[in-house]
């Protein structure tokens, strides 16, 4: 029995292991191409930083105690006011197959316990927003996850941040994604771990019958 159930782990971790994982579109979505030393910050212009273009773009490491949501850095929307941006923005443009279905997804925190606020927007190739949300939230403990599906309008797609609160303090950003959704998996649907782990328990139910059948 204990061989039966150590290759049903066997069979399904590997059954696991082989789902397709959708490659992320973006380049450096979680700020750790960036040189910054532990426990401190730095202000990098928008030609000094992998993929991301905008306003001036800090970058922090460990700086406060804070744990970034993916790696070791994480970005500061509001950053030093070296080039006087009003509002402060952060974005990358990526090429996409108009129409395709597409995730969209990253983690915030704030910075002050107050509350703080940006806009993500989702341009298309024309620099029309065809999605737009404004986020309000003072949780300095801990990310929130932000996770959207969406149609391509075009062949081009612009994830974009851009600061409400004004000042250089506020609006923590880290692992900002964009893949390609599965085919066979529609616009409502969000793979998530507990469906995986729902999957081991089947296999322990159908050998543990099958035991008891002998």
């Amino acid at each position: 029995v204990h061989i039966m159930i150590k290759h049903a782990v066997t069979f399904f971790t590997a059954a696991l292991l082989s789902l397709p994982v959708a490659a992320d579109l973006l380049v450096n979505g979680s700020f750790e191409d960036e040189n910054v030393a532990n426990n401190s910050w730095k202000a990098f212009s928008p030609d000094q930083v992998d993929g991301w273009d905008g306003s001036w773009i800090e970058v922090w490491d460990g700086l406060f105690g804070r744990v970034a949501a993916d790696g070791e850095q994480f970005a500061e929307l509001n950053s030093v006011n070296k080039g006087n941006y009003s509002p402060f923005t952060l974005y990358q443009s990526v090429g996409v197959e108009a129409g395709g279905l597409y995730n969209v997804n990253f983690a915030y925190q704030a910075r002050q316990n107050t509350e703080e606020a940006f806009t993500f927007s989702l341009l298309d190739s024309t620099g029309n927003a065809f999605f737009s949300q404004d986020i309000i939230h003072n949780d300095t403990s801990t990310w929130t996850r932000f996770d959207y599906n969406f149609a391509a309008p075009d062949e081009m797609v612009t994830v974009s941040f851009s600061s409400i609160t004004t000042g250089t303090l506020g609006n923590l950003i880290d692992d900002v994604s964009l893949s390609q959704s599965n085919d066979n998996i529609s616009t409502d649907v969000t793979w998530s771990g507990s469906a995986v782990i729902a999957l081991l328990p089947i296999a322990f139910i159908a050998l543990r019958r099958r035991t008891h059948r002998r």
